[in-house]
């Protein structure tokens, strides 16, 4: 028996067991986790600071945030976010995660063949239309008396979200039945109220058919193409002829022309994912799974003739009898109404990010003081802003002020 249990082994701690290769290993990772953390203050002492769409503004230093620890927090995020460790550990494991479909972000859906949209315009809920439409014509009606009160036209330009242009890049199932309904109550809602509308939607979805090489929204940015922009362009000119409003435009003064360019970027669904995607636009991207999201951004500068020379035109329309009146989606249309009409298109009204009614309140408030004289207006906005980005009476209320003035 005694010689049984001289030959047991002996129990040994897991570090007295581990291989020369464990423990190596073991301390190697201790030192590049020290290193890791001691890169921090060291990068931001002597590395700029990379921002992204994480980025949060410095705090503001005041003896009430000092006291209660907000200061204190909120300059740690600050830092945090600042941080070009912070910046690169996580591009790499979300970039990883990308890779491997494992990577789900709030703001993001990913649909096929490397098609992102914007989740609000995907997952959409089931809504009362009876309740809320009857809201939104009366909102309507009073947004058309303003700008009647104040000699202008009104054309509205609901732009479609890309998934109601593009809903087969979807996933089955992904694309809420609820979201169905919305560009038409929309139309209903500005023709019940008398505002003259342009069925976008139908247009662009008859032009993909005729044309469908030709895309009109890009494929990881929630935007429209210039192709997009070209064709709505059209319809809206179009449509200006139809309720006879071309006098109060007046005939085409100049000859302008648009020239192409183009430059790799990414879009803005491409950044929302927390990748190293803070490279210098139209440069190549940081990694491998960065530069395969990029896309080619087609633009169009807008030159004007004038002494037998064509001219960069940067005229800001202050005398335009057509003004814009919109979200990001007008910047590149503007250049192509400009084309359209022959004349200049007043920017005062388009707000990035502003939905439907921020533009509005800075250009209604010119053209109440007198600064402006517009004789149409055209309105762009977002389809999904119709549903969450409307936030009146208290908009309308800060519309109609400058106005009763």
């Amino acid at each position: 028996m005694d010689n049984v249990a001289d030959a047991e082994p002996q129990w040994r701690t897991p570090a007295a067991s581990e291989t020369r290769g464990l423990w190596l290993a073991r301390h190697l990772l201790v030192v590049v986790f020290v290193c890791t953390i001691l890169c921090g203050p060291l990068a931001w002492c002597f590395c700029d600071g990379i921002e992204t769409k994480a980025s949060v503004p410095a705090s503001a230093v005041d003896w009430d945030r000092f006291t209660s620890g907000k200061l204190a927090k909120g300059f740690a995020g600050y830092v945090r976010e600042l941080s070009p460790v912070t910046y690169y550990l996580r591009g790499i494991y979300n970039e990883a995660r990308f890779e491997l479909g494992m990577l789900s972000v709030p703001e993001v859906v990913f649909g096929r063949d490397d098609w992102f949209f914007f989740r609000h315009s995907v997952e959409v809920p089931a809504v009362d239309w009876a309740t809320v439409g009857k809201a939104r014509r009366h909102d309507l009606r009073q947004v058309q008396k303003l700008a009647l009160s104040l000699g202008m036209k009104l054309l509205a330009v609901p732009t479609p979200d890309k998934s109601t242009i593009y809903p087969d890049h979807l996933l089955p199932g992904q694309l809420s039945a609820a979201h169905d309904v919305i560009y038409e109550e929309i139309l209903a809602a500005f023709r019940d109220c008398g505002v003259a509308v342009v069925d976008a939607k139908s247009v662009l979805l008859q032009h993909r058919l005729e044309r469908p090489q030709e895309l009109l929204y890009y494929e990881r940015d929630s935007h429209w193409t210039c192709a997009g922009c070209r064709v709505l362009s059209a319809e809206i000119q179009e449509e200006v002829g139809r309720q006879g409003w071309a006098p109060d435009i007046g005939a085409p003064m100049k000859f302008f022309d648009l020239r192409p360019g183009g430059v790799l970027f990414l879009g803005d669904l491409v950044t929302m994912l927390g990748m190293r995607t803070a490279d210098s636009f139209g440069q190549p991207g940081a990694s491998f799974t960065v530069r395969r999201l990029q896309e080619r951004r087609d633009f169009l500068l807008l030159e004007q003739a004038a002494d037998g020379a064509r001219h960069l035109y940067i005229d800001e329309g202050i005398g335009a009898q057509v003004a814009l009146c919109g979200t990001c989606f007008s910047h590149e249309l503007r250049n192509h109404l400009v084309v359209e009409f022959g004349v200049a298109v007043n920017m005062r009204g388009v707000l990035n990010g502003g939905g439907m009614f921020g533009g509005m309140k800075k250009l209604f408030a010119a053209v109440a003081s007198g600064e402006l004289k517009p004789k149409v207006l055209v309105w762009e906005f977002v389809e999904s802003d119709f549903l969450f980005g409307w936030s009146l009476p208290d908009e309308l209320l800060q519309i109609n002020n400058p106005v009763q003035k």
